[in-house]
């Protein structure tokens, strides 16, 4: 073969590693959902409750390029939740709480639309209550402080199909595919109108079928209430800041490219309480974020939902 064909059979390979390698970056670059289960103000600490609650979260994503003048190709992932929830107080030092999230996905890559809609991963945890003052008569600051863990199943669809290109990445999959172990911490203190409430979230991801592990997720988050009730309402308007922190996912033991994220986001909204009726609404909004190494923004977030105190 003579030297000018060999340098034919290099380039046309060098070419095609680099594609392939454009594409893996695609793979991991594309999506995050940061995020996860949250409690917030909790309604009447010892009554049992039923509530549906929205959460809409959007994310742009600008993959790296391989040549100086290439544009760069751009993605919009959406993120729809719709969850039903609730409490159980079987005893006033335990709370059962249960979450049934219903997801609908959507990412939009040139002309590609992809969409995955489903059951989501059902997670059931239970509190322990270390201590309420809440009903005290003599006591000028009311406080409560509860502890829990519980389990996340696997009941949201993982294998979910692209038309064009196969297997989903795991971050716009319905589900985890995997068993992971949630704890939390909520600490409530109010002295006369004005109060605040401390949350905190943990979740120990493990790895699933294909023996890919999502990243741990850490969530907290400080807001501050002021009480305002009459006869058969109240309100509770709030501000508060957060931060979330996602550790890097692996897959099958290696350290994925371009996952992990850490935002700190700054929000506001509202409780409502009417007779048995609750409604709530909250706004977040990223005040720092640093997303799969940059690659990822993400945009403000919105939260709603109705709760019926049984």
């Amino acid at each position: 073969m003579s030297i000018k064909k060999c340098l034919k059979a290099i380039g046309i390979v060098a070419l095609s590693m680099a594609l392939s390698v454009n594409t893996a970056l695609a793979c991991d670059v594309c999506g995050c959902s940061v995020g996860g289960s949250y409690y917030g103000i909790l309604p009447q600490f010892q009554q049992n409750f039923v509530g549906l609650r929205y959460q809409h979260r959007s994310f742009n994503s600008e993959h790296l390029t391989l040549f100086p003048n290439e544009a760069p190709l751009k993605t919009q992932e959406t993120f729809h939740t719709t969850e039903l929830w609730g409490r159980y107080v079987p005893h006033p030092k335990v709370h059962l709480f249960a979450f049934v999230p219903y997801n609908y996905f959507t990412k939009d890559e040139e002309n590609i639309h992809s969409v995955v809609s489903g059951l989501g991963d059902v997670s059931l945890i239970a509190h322990y209550i270390v201590f309420n003052t809440g009903d005290s008569l003599t006591q000028k600051w009311k406080q409560a402080l509860q502890i829990g863990t519980g389990i996340k199943l696997p009941t949201g669809k993982s294998n979910h199909i692209q038309e064009h290109s196969g297997l989903l990445i795991p971050s716009l999959q319905a589900g985890t595919g995997a068993f992971d172990i949630p704890f939390s911490i909520i600490y409530t203190i109010r002295n006369g109108k004005w109060g605040a409430n401390a949350e905190a979230n943990y979740r120990l991801n493990l790895h699933n079928r294909r023996d890919y592990k999502f990243g741990d997720r850490m969530t907290t988050s400080v807001r501050t209430f002021y009480w305002y009730g009459k006869k058969n309402f109240t309100i509770l308007p709030h501000l508060s800041v957060g931060y979330e922190h996602g550790f890097r996912d692996t897959d099958k033991g290696v350290e994925a490219e371009y996952t992990g994220s850490r935002s700190i986001l700054g929000g506001a909204g509202f409780d409502f309480y009417y007779k048995r009726f609750i409604l709530n609404a909250n706004t977040q909004i990223p005040l720092y974020q640093h997303i799969a190494q940059g690659q990822i923004t993400g945009k403000p977030r919105f939260n709603i939902g109705i709760a019926f105190q049984l």
